[in-house]
């Protein structure tokens, strides 16, 4: 077979295969020629297989303690991890898992937060992200432990 012909079967052009065969006799393979350039120091093979190990026995461990345990920067670690290793390093994110008692309690605030919408004590509610809210500054203060705390302020009306 010519090289045209086998360009056309493989819809490429006939330099290309004609490069391929000329390159295959001279080397033995199709693949590429070694290239001159600044030799691989840190991101070695010997060190791909030893962080594949550590994240095989520890995967909860972060990229930048895996780079300091190795002494190598941040970002030779994470080539590693993602581009020789193809991982994602991410975070498990925490969240809270609720209960039955937890639900229950859930759904009776929400009901009593609503039920407020119809006689208007919704526009006296104070919402705060503190776990404990302190209402007076002695030392003797009350501490309610609730994330939601009503205020009733009596509407004064003014005389125009």
């Amino acid at each position: 077979m010519t090289n045209s012909e086998i360009g056309k079967k493989l819809k490429v052009s006939r330099v290309l295969v004609f490069r391929t065969a000329q390159r295959y006799r001279r080397l033995g393979t199709s693949d590429d020629m070694q290239r001159s350039g600044r030799p691989v120091t840190v991101t070695t093979p010997e060190a791909v297989k030893a962080v594949r190990e550590k994240i095989r026995r520890t995967p909860e461990r972060s990229v930048r303690k895996m780079a300091k345990e190795y002494k190598m920067s941040r970002e030779s670690m994470r080539t590693v991890v993602k581009d020789k290793l193809k991982m994602i390093p991410y975070r498990m994110q925490k969240g809270a898992s609720l209960n039955q008692k937890n639900k229950t309690l859930r759904m009776k605030k929400a009901r009593k937060l609503l039920a407020g919408t119809k006689d208007g004590s919704h526009l006296t509610t104070l919402f705060t992200d503190e776990k404990i809210f302190t209402v007076e500054a002695n030392k003797e203060a009350k501490i309610i432990e609730s994330s939601l705390l009503t205020i009733r302020v009596p509407v004064k009306k003014e005389k125009f």
